[in-house]
């Protein structure tokens, strides 16, 4: 039994860290360089089997050197690819995020040019029945769909991350998870609001177990249907904020799939997002907890 099952997007993440963002034309130092697992579903996965979940990747491979890297890492994790389809010219996205120490600003180049995240027609029922948590991204959108679809006919919830329209099945996607955490950003931008508690009332609907925006430094906005409720955010000194969303999600997946409460599962994510953006790696359990 998988406490947590992915098929979205993965990346492999290089990291470049530099005094400030340089202008054109010029040359800049490289203070430390990094590689890393990310990605929506990629950086979830991660976060989750940190915190002690069964986590398995159902989505493409293939066979590319960033390809061969990805499985190393994942498996490195402990995520089981046992079910990842192949497919030769399939790969994870392969970014450069550059950091820089002066403002804490990431300005991100991606290639995305290799097949990736879900498959048409997999991962199949039986799989999904196996699984206690489904993972969802608005990446590959008919394929994601299509699991998620799976997945609710199976009784799984459908935890989704989702940023952006990238097909017209997105926004079937977005009506059919059962747990939406999203960005205040993309909030506003689906809902025409700017304050959290309208944003929650436009995307609540009777059928979904909890709705969260979240807002880095401020903190996040939910409702389970009773109510709505704030979670601040944990004060630390930020050192590289990318994959925090993703952070948040998966360690709220993995203790949606162990039972936890609601306000718990809010409460530690946020947590763990804090930790992630006062270091460069996706932190442990053990880290977070001395957080909280």
């Amino acid at each position: 039994m998988y406490d947590l099952l992915g098929v979205g997007v993965v990346t492999i993440d290089t990291l470049l860290q530099v005094d400030a963002y340089p202008p054109e034309d010029s040359k800049t130092l490289v203070r430390a360089r990094r590689a890393r697992l990310g990605g929506l579903t990629g950086a979830a996965l991660v976060a989750a089997a940190r915190f002690g979940a069964r986590c398995a990747y159902a989505g493409l491979l293939g066979d590319s050197p960033a390809a061969r890297q990805m499985r190393q890492l994942m498996e490195a994790e402990g995520i089981d690819l046992a079910h990842a389809p192949y497919q030769a010219d399939a790969g994870p996205v392969e970014s450069f995020i550059i950091v820089s120490a002066q403002n804490q600003s990431r300005t991100i180049f991606h290639d995305s040019s290799r097949p990736c995240g879900a498959h048409p027609r997999l991962p199949e029922e039986s799989l999904l029945r196996q699984t206690r948590v489904f993972f969802a991204d608005h990446h590959s959108a008919e394929g994601m769909l299509r699991a998620a679809r799976a997945a609710h006919a199976a009784g799984v919830p459908v935890v989704a991350d989702i940023e952006r329209f990238t097909a017209p099945a997105v926004e079937e996607l977005l009506a059919l998870a059962d747990h939406l955490i999203v960005s205040h950003g993309f909030a506003a931008r689906v809902t025409g609001e700017r304050e959290p508690q309208a944003m929650l009332a436009k995307l609540w609907h009777s059928q979904r177990s909890l709705v969260a925006v979240t807002r880095g430094a401020d903190g996040a906005w939910w409702t389970d249907g009773a109510g709505v409720h704030h979670q601040p955010a944990f004060p630390v000194r930020a050192l590289d904020t990318t994959g925090c969303g993703d952070v948040f999600h998966g360690v709220y997946a993995a203790l949606l799939a162990g039972g936890a409460p609601t306000a718990e599962r809010v409460r530690v994510a946020a947590a763990a997002a804090a930790v992630k953006a006062a270091q460069w790696e996706i932190p442990t359990r053990e880290q977070v907890e001395r957080l909280i």
